[in-house]
């Protein structure tokens, strides 16, 4: 019902950068391991093919990349297209580092959030993407323990 009420109230690419903020927040619930997370995933899933269809713009794709990694649902044509994003973009430092951190390039990711200003880190820091790649180090450690 909830992606209905959006995909009737924000068609057209109105205010698509509230829906957005929205995913993320959404995602961000996802990552928790809440009671809900199977209605979270569908959430998820739907909202950002959706939000992607509307805008066409790169970094949403990247948010249905992000999406799709956390799904293990990322394929070939999706990592191509992540590969062309980031050559379209160069000079941006934060579709850099969450392309790095996309496509497993843990030390390329660390050196762009560590070139970042402050504030910048923090806010790239507060994105769910950055989950990705503190969860992977998390992961790695525990099994590096066993």
């Amino acid at each position: 019902k909830i992606i209905e009420d959006i995909k009737r109230n924000h068609s057209g690419n109105k205010n698509i950068v509230y829906v957005n903020t929205f995913l993320l927040e959404a995602i961000k619930a996802y990552d928790e391991y809440s009671p809900q997370q199977m209605e979270l995933r569908y959430l998820i899933e739907n909202l950002s093919e959706w939000l992607y269809n509307e805008s066409k713009e790169d970094y949403i794709f990247l948010n249905l990349a992000q999406v799709k990694y956390r799904l293990g649902t990322l394929d070939k044509y999706d990592i191509d297209k992540i590969i062309d994003i980031g050559k379209l973009n160069k000079d941006n430092i934060e579709i850099q580092a969450g392309i790095s951190i996309l496509l497993k390039k843990k030390e390329d990711a660390k050196e762009l959030i560590k070139d970042m200003n402050s504030e910048l880190k923090d806010l790239f820091m507060s994105y769910p993407i950055y989950d990705l790649l503190e969860n992977s180090e998390q992961q790695n450690t525990a099994t590096n323990k066993d």
